[in-house]
């Protein structure tokens, strides 16, 4: 039997993202007005509720919404510089092209940024920085008319770091990690009770006009599937590139002590 509701793996979410797809959810089924299922969308939003006190108090959330906005000005940001120097590596001015290449050599080491967790995706921004400050990047970004963009970015990391530091001094008050994930998994599981009774009703045609109900469930899960994909992909990039590395480091290893026995031998 075909799915109506696009399946996701909502206990693979992040926390914000869990409380993303919770929400919609509640607003789409709650305004639909579906009173056949009022039991289950009643534990479903209490268990909701109960996510998001302890995962967002009220201390927290103008931190957070700063957070992002100013992570989301990173980024983009970071976006903006590669699209300019991707578009001057087909400058008809040879000296762009090649300032454009060596800054892409710099810039393809940090690919997948925008992906990994604040913490580091701070460390990599610094690093890139810093590296982009010596030799002659510099020249390279001037010619291309990117030093402001370098300079805005390095003040958005910062002001970055202060906003993440200042939201995990006031975690502190927010609810134990272990009281957290135990609300995360109860949502998730009254998540996944809704979906499936909202499924059954459809079939059973109790829920009239559900066509547009489910579209718009469907996009936003459908979105969040696609997003755990692209995680899962790269994730798995980063362990294989760490694996053959390691592979690598073993051969040559390997290769020095023959040549060294060779040498003893001599």
């Amino acid at each position: 039997m075909s799915k109506i509701f696009v399946r996701l793996s909502a206990d693979s979410l992040h926390y914000e993202e869990l409380h993303e797809v919770a929400l919609f959810l509640k607003n789409q089924v709650s305004n639909a007005d579906i009173s056949i299922i009022a039991p289950v969308l009643s534990r479903f939003s209490e268990a909701f509720d109960d996510f998001h006190k302890k995962i967002e108090p009220v201390h927290l959330r103008h931190l957070t919404q700063e957070l992002r906005a100013t992570d989301k000005d990173r980024d983009r940001c970071f976006s903006h510089m590669r699209l300019v120097m991707l578009g001057f590596l087909k400058s008809s001015f040879a000296e762009k092209r090649e300032a454009a290449q060596r800054l892409n050599n710099v810039f393809t080491r940090f690919d997948g940024v925008q992906r990994e967790s604040y913490k580091k995706a701070s460390g990599m921004y610094s690093l890139m920085v810093n590296i982009l400050r010596k030799d002659n990047y510099p020249a390279d970004l001037e010619l291309l008319g990117l030093s402001d963009e370098l300079t805005r970015l390095e003040e958005l990391n910062i002001a970055f770091e202060t906003q993440r530091k200042s939201r995990l001094a006031a975690e502190e008050a927010s609810a134990p990690a272990a009281e957290v994930k135990a609300a995360a998994r109860l949502l998730v599981a009254c998540y996944h009770e809704l979906i499936q009774t909202l499924e059954s009703c459809i079939r059973l045609q109790a829920v009239p006009n559900h066509e547009e109900l489910v579209s718009s469930v469907n996009s936003l899960l459908l979105d969040y599937k696609t997003t755990l994909a692209h995680r899962r992909a790269y994730l798995k990039s980063k362990r294989e590139k760490k694996t053959t590395e390691k592979e690598q480091q073993k051969a040559e290893a390997a290769a020095t002590a023959a040549l060294a026995a060779i040498a003893n031998k001599m």
